[in-house]
Order: C-alpha cells, then sequence, then structure tokens
C-alpha cells in the first residue's frame, strides 16, 4: 500500500496531487470537514490540489484518465473522544467506465477504494503502521455505480490492516489514539493506495458524507 518509489518519482515529475504533507490542525475538533478545499490529494497525478464543490454533495472530482491516477485523499482530524466507526455515503457516477487498479504494474484488478486513517508525523511514510484501511469498507469501482451508498466501518484492530496487510491491536490504538488524518485510499486489488485511473469512459465520484461516529 505504501506508494512505490517509482510512483512517488512520477508524481514529483509531473504531478498536481501533493507528494508529502505535514500534520495540519482541522477546523473542528471531532468532526470531518466536509468544505471541499479541506481535502487534499496525495500522490496522485493530473489532479487539483482538492476537490471541488458539488450540488449533489459536498465535494466532488473526476476520476482522472490514463496515464494520471488517483491515490489518497484526506482531510486533517483530530479527537478528544474514542471514536466508534467511520460512515462514509458516496455516489459514483459514470458512464461506460473502464477502471484500471494496475497504475502500479505489481497490483491486480479490480479497482477499489477503501477508508483509511493516518496517524499523526507520518509525513515520511517510513512506519507501517501509521496507516490503516478498512478491508471491509472495500467498494469496487462499477459494481454499484450510479446509486447513493453508505458504507460504515468499526474502528476496532480487528476490521483494519496496515501497510503490509497486518492486524496489530496495539499498533491499531497506537495510531487511532494520534490520528491526523481520515479520508479514503484508491488501488487494485492488493494495494490499497497505489493508485486508479480511466481507460475509458468518464467517472465523477461524489462525497456526500463522511463522518467520524462516537
Amino acid at each position: 500500500m505504501k506508494p512505490t518509489l517509482l510512483l512517488l518519482l512520477a508524481v514529483c515529475l509531473c504531478g498536481c496531487a501533493s507528494s508529502y504533507h505535514m500534520d495540519a490542525a482541522p477546523q473542528t475538533m471531532n468532526a470531518v470537514s466536509l468544505k471541499p478545499q479541506d481535502w487534499q490529494f496525495f500522490y496522485g497525478t493530473d489532479l487539483e490540489a482538492s476537490p471541488s464543490a458539488s450540488t449533489q454533495g459536498a465535494w466532488a472530482f473526476q476520476l482522472p484518465d490514463q496515464p494520471g491516477a488517483v491515490d489518497y485523499l484526506e482531510t486533517p482530524f483530530q479527537t478528544t473522544k474514542t471514536p466508534a466507526s467511520i460512515t462514509i455515503t458516496f455516489e459514483v457516477d459514470s458512464t461506460e467506465a473502464q477502471y484500471n487498479g494496475t497504475v502500479d504494474p505489481t497490483d491486480t484488478n479490480p479497482a477499489h477504494f477503501h477508508l483509511f486513517f493516518e496517524r499523526k508525523d507520518d509525513g515520511s511514510l517510513s512506519n507501517p503502521e501509521y496507516r490503516w484501511w478498512c478491508g471491509q469498507s472495500g467498494y469496487q469501482l462499477g459494481s454499484n455505480d450510479n446509486h447513493v451508498l453508505t458504507i460504515t466501518c468499526p474502528l476496532t484492530y480487528d476490521h483494519w490492516t496496515d501497510v503490509y496487510g497486518q492486524q496489530d491491536a496495539a499498533g491499531f490504538q497506537d495510531a487511532l489514539n494520534n490520528v491526523a488524518w481520515v479520508g479514503i485510499t484508491f488501488g487494485g486489488k492488493n494495494y490499497f493506495g497505489h493508485g486508479v485511473n480511466l481507460t475509458g469512459g468518464q467517472s465523477q465520484f461524489v462525497l456526500i458524507n463522511y463522518q467520524v461516529n462516537y
């Protein structure tokens, strides 16, 4: 799930999305901002810095055509409470979209996105237990497009895996206690954050709501 050196190099040379991020204070404690400018793309290419406001929901963005890619999409988040779960409500509006989850050639289709959170002090991406994915939250792109959908994932370690796909109660709890970012990532079947693009058609991701529940 960690971006490869090749992908990071490509981002630095031709991408609009950031390839490195410092921790930032959220607008409100214990709440996820839905303002598009508070969300940021990381590691992708052919993307603006943030999604755009949408009349269909909180914000939206067009999935990039090949060779561009969307990887990580995050917003700062901090909490003084013990969170119980994360819920996302979204719609993927598509027309004859052909999704590619093999931006990293070692990955395989089908393409997905997953719920995700990140610990503070992870700018170098060096600690595999600072980023966590809910494997059960994955949505296979194209499987139920053009419908409003809701996914909820409990914030318990047995639902989440780290960069290497491992479950670890202590590492998960440490990251949750020091959470700095929440969001979603896009990738193939094996590497949840290595990117997705389109080889045909059109697709727009619309966020309707994203919340941490207590």
